[in-house]
């Protein structure tokens, strides 16, 4: 009897980069309706995610500055700081921020865990195959010296069919 271990869903550094974008709007947007010290922890907080997504290096990246297993430890380091900082404002006890920076904190240990790093390698093209055998027909041939020629034709025809068009614009201003 083998063992296998469990299958973890590995999400793309692009789907890591959005989810922080749309957490620093929501942290920021909250912040903008609160008051006091929460607001301004939330929103500090969302600009911090917001920078820190816009300058990772990645696919939805400003600028590449800090490598992708730099921003998965600096995920880890905001997501104890969003954690913890609810003691920083107890005496201003308010639940949404302090509940919304909870979940953040968890989303982003979550997210840090769950996303690949590394992109998978692309899975290679099998070639093109005939039907009946791995070389070539005559047909496919003779479509491989036809092709060229319909391309041709099909672009003198879009040409001339544009020429038209434009025509019959200028026929129809004046």
């Amino acid at each position: 009897m083998t063992t296998t271990e469990p299958v973890r869903r590995r999400v793309p550094f692009a789907g890591h980069q959005l989810a922080e974008y749309a957490l620093a709007a929501a942290l920021f947007g909250v912040g903008v309706h609160s008051t006091g010290r929460p607001a301004l922890t939330l929103m500090v907080g969302g600009g911090l995610l917001a920078v820190l997504a816009a300058v990772s290096t990645g696919s939805l990246a400003v600028a590449s500055l800090v490598s992708r297993r730099a921003h998965v430890v600096i995920d880890l380091v905001l997501a104890a700081l969003f954690a913890l900082s609810p003691l920083a404002w107890i005496h201003d006890l308010q639940v949404i921020p302090i509940v919304l920076l909870e979940a953040v904190a968890v989303l982003l240990v979550r997210m840090s865990f769950t996303t690949e790093l590394v992109p998978r390698p692309r899975p290679a093209r099998p070639a093109r195959r005939t039907r009946l055998g791995s070389t070539p027909g005559p047909l496919d041939q003779a479509v491989g010296l036809v092709e060229p020629v319909a391309r041709d034709a099909m672009r003198r025809i879009g040409r001339a069919a544009g020429v038209a068009r434009r025509a019959a614009r200028a026929a129809r201003k004046s």
